[in-house]
């Protein structure tokens, strides 16, 4: 019977720290995030367009690490969404989507599809819509409306910072301490 209680003992151990780790991680990428948000804004207003797409790629990276540590892969979805609960965030949270870092992750892909296609496009602008058709701009930041695209395909900044500032708010107040109240002595 001892051995019951041990591995009951031992299975709670690894899910109060797989907790604490989810939770701590949470923390950090949302607050990388939010730096890399700030970065960017300030590097627009310092004209320095370099920094600003380091900024924007720094940005969507921490925001697809949180979205992958609430929602997993498909089949981790399900097992995720007490932690989703626990922080107060929804299915339609525009922490989900992880389509605009795809599009910078796999730009390769992207110069394949447009050179067999034989079209223009425009790529690293900053400032208002100006092409003819912005559904064929690669990388486009819009500063005025906040919003970060790539053909077509847009995030709107303001909304995912004001979603990651919650997140890391709310992580931080469920984190627990690192080590778990003491188990009771066996019987």
């Amino acid at each position: 019977m001892l051995g019951a209680s041990r591995r009951k003992e031992g299975a709670e151990l690894v899910d109060y720290l797989t907790r604490f780790h989810f939770l701590a991680e949470i923390e950090h990428q949302a607050g990388l995030g939010l730096l890399a948000a700030q970065d960017l804004e300030q590097s627009v207003a310092a004209d320095d367009k370099e920094r600003v797409w380091y900024s924007a790629q720094a940005f969507l990276v921490a925001t697809v690490i949180v979205s992958k540590l609430l929602w997993g892969g498909p089949s981790d979805a399900p097992k995720r969404a007490h932690l989703r609960e626990c922080l107060g965030v929804s299915d339609d949270s525009p922490l989900r989507s992880q389509v605009l870092r795809n599009h910078f992750e796999h730009f390769d892909e992207r110069i394949e599809k447009w050179a067999h296609r034989g079209q223009g496009s425009a790529d690293l602008v900053i400032g208002v819509p100006w092409q003819a058709n912005p559904d064929e701009d690669w990388r486009y930041f819009d500063p005025s409306s906040r919003t970060l695209s790539f053909t077509g395909d847009k995030l709107d900044l303001a909304l995912v910072v004001g979603a990651l500032s919650k997140v890391k708010a709310a992580a931080e107040l469920q984190q627990p301490p690192l080590m778990p109240p003491q188990a009771s002595p066996p019987d």
